[in-house]
């Protein structure tokens, strides 16, 4: 065999162990969809805001190495909210390095130019694995309970059916896709997969080196999750 042929060869077997390493490159689309819920807030607001039952798609992309997910807006519903209610919506993409187990939240609100991010380890919960299974969606499904050190609870069911590894939002940590999520909270929110697609290529944004990086307190803060939250209650309507 030639020198040329040789290097040639060489080339060809670590294209295709670069490709093996990183696995399966795959698109998968989540419904996520928040209850009604009215906020009170006796300081900042003359009156209660309510928001109904709404639903957003998230879309996350990668592959066994790193991933991104990302919320879409939903236009059909930021359109009918009023200026105020506007101001509470927000919108996030989140880059997640599997390898060493790290995230970046970016988040950016509506009517405003300071978008902060948070740089923390990516499996912020400590999970309990169930021995439950069941069908969601065609997937052989296990269940699993998470709990962060915030004490917000979610129930998470996932599938190891397909060798990918991930989940929307922050819900990683497990070992394998995560399918559905029911979020313990107020207002409950839901994560349900829509759709497993394997595009050629991926195309990775970069996380926005400009941003303003806050602590986790501050972030979760902005969030509305503030650990000791005084004088604003969020009373949730069933359906």
């Amino acid at each position: 065999m030639s020198m040329s042929n040789k290097i040639s060869l060489f080339l060809f077997l670590f294209i295709v162990f670069f490709c093996n390493a990183q696995g399966i490159k795959y698109k998968i689309t989540y419904k996520e969809t928040v209850d009604s819920f009215t906020v009170i807030d006796s300081i900042k607001l003359p009156f209660p805001i309510k928001f109904p039952k709404h639903s957003v798609i998230g879309v996350l992309e990668g592959n066994n190495s790193k991933a991104f997910y990302r919320m879409e807006k939903d236009i059909e519903y930021h359109e009918k909210l009023s200026k105020k209610e506007k101001l509470e919506q927000s919108f996030s993409i989140l880059f997640k390095d599997f390898k060493n187990n790290k995230l970046i939240h970016e988040r950016t609100y509506p009517n405003t130019d300071k978008p902060v991010a948070l740089k923390t380890k990516l499996n912020i919960f400590s999970w309990t694995l169930k021995n439950e299974s069941k069908k969601i969606a065609g997937f052989n499904c296990k269940k699993a309970i998470g709990v962060d050190k915030f004490n917000q609870r979610v129930t998470c069911w996932y599938t190891d059916d397909l060798n990918i590894i991930g989940a929307p939002y922050e819900y990683d940590g497990l070992p394998g896709l995560v399918v559905f999520v029911l979020v313990d909270d107020k207002p409950s929110i839901t994560y349900e997969l829509l759709k497993v697609e394997y595009p050629n290529k991926i195309n990775f944004p970069t996380p926005n080196n400009n941003i303003k990086f806050v602590s986790e307190e501050q972030f979760r803060k902005k969030q509305g999750i503030s650990i000791e939250t005084k004088t604003i209650s969020i009373i949730q309507t069933h359906h």
